[in-house]
């Protein structure tokens, strides 16, 4: 130890921990904060995957559905047809008029299970129940049905 030599002040170790822990739990939230996104966003993309797999499940058991089903028309890409269930002949029918398009009630047997649209990849899509149907697709569906179509020999 010399005169000129700086004062020599004991190191204040208590505060040097302090402030480093500060500094680490600073990193360690500003790193949790990252991962706490990176989990969100990992969860909304699962929840989303999980929305396409259901909804790739339905398209099938529609299209199995709808390929077992009796029908003598030729069905158009994007528009609606209605799935019954025949339960005299435990089996499904695939008509272009709608529950609501009968003029004396669906045929005998025959129950209402959804609104269909064939898709372009000749898979089948169920349609919202409560898709408005403009007028001119009632009244064509009306029509078809007026007309005494037959579906495996029955009139429809």
């Amino acid at each position: 130890m010399e005169l000129s030599a700086p004062p020599y002040a004991p190191v204040p170790v208590a505060d040097e921990k302090d402030e480093q822990r500060n500094v680490a739990r600073h990193h360690t939230n500003q790193k949790l904060d990252e991962l706490k996104e990176q989990y969100d966003l990992a969860r909304q993309q699962l929840e989303a995957i999980e929305r396409q797999v259901k909804g790739t499940v339905d398209r099938l058991q529609v299209t199995e559905a709808v390929l077992e089903a009796d029908y003598q028309f030729s069905p158009v890409v994007m528009k609606t047809y209605y799935l019954y269930w025949h339960s005299g002949k435990q089996k499904y029918v695939l008509s272009p008029t709608g529950p609501q398009a009968w003029s004396c009630g669906a045929p005998d047997h025959w129950e209402y299970q959804s609104a269909v649209r064939l898709l372009g990849d000749s898979t089948w899509e169920p349609v919202e129940v409560n898709e408005p149907m403009d007028a001119d697709a009632a009244r064509q569906g009306a029509d078809s049905g007026s007309q005494g179509d037959t579906i495996d020999g029955e009139t429809v």
